[in-house]
């Protein structure tokens, strides 16, 4: 069983690896200024989130993965957001059932609470939309029609609106929300608790 001890190396070696990581797209990538700013971000955005909130290691690790799926979707395979059109829709799912898991943790009371289960619902629901909110923006601002694959590449790379993309992200979001509860009922089932913060 690991020590507390080893488990704050373990999440310091994924945490400072994205320096590695951001050195890396530095010298590969074209544009070398934007992969390298939006890696820094995220090493800056986890180290404020570990360093201003007492979260469980857990949660950190959930995190840092999110953070590198986003990574590899973008910089890696080719850009897998605009090869794979369901990369990007498994992400809002994947991040979404997550962060329902954090928030349920993070209310207050015991078992399995109906107020627990709406708090965390409704949290990640509205992080979702205000998420998709400044996504919309930025799509409307600077890509007017995002090119998508996977799905349709029968009929090669399809254009779908900002609009659409939005909406479909919504949905992934909610579902993915709906799923993190089940997982939560099913660990209280098979434990008899949940962890709680």
């Amino acid at each position: 069983m690991y020590s507390k001890h080893t488990s704050k190396y373990i999440l310091n070696v994924f945490h400072y690896f994205l320096l590695l990581l951001a050195v890396y797209l530095f010298f590969t990538e074209k544009n070398t200024v934007y992969p390298l700013a939006i890696v820094l971000l995220f090493f800056i955005g986890i180290l404020l989130i570990r360093t201003l909130f007492n979260l469980k290691d857990e949660y950190i690790l959930m995190i840092l993965l999110s953070s590198y799926l986003e990574i590899l979707g973008e910089y890696f395979g080719g850009n897998l957001y605009q090869s794979l059109f369901y990369y990007d829709k498994f992400l809002h799912f994947a991040n979404c059932a997550g962060l329902t898991y954090i928030f349920y943790n993070f209310s207050k009371g015991k078992g399995l609470s109906g107020y627990k289960w709406l708090f965390a619902l409704l949290s990640t629901v509205g992080v979702g939309a205000i998420e998709e909110l400044l996504e919309y923006s930025y799509d409307i601002l600077f890509k007017p029609l995002i090119p998508m694959q996977g799905v349709f590449s029968l009929m090669g790379i399809a254009l779908v609106s900002p609009f659409q993309d939005t909406m479909w992200d919504m949905f992934f979001n909610f579902f993915g929300a709906i799923f993190g509860l089940f997982i939560i009922y099913l660990i209280y089932r098979a434990y008899g608790k949940h962890n709680s913060k």
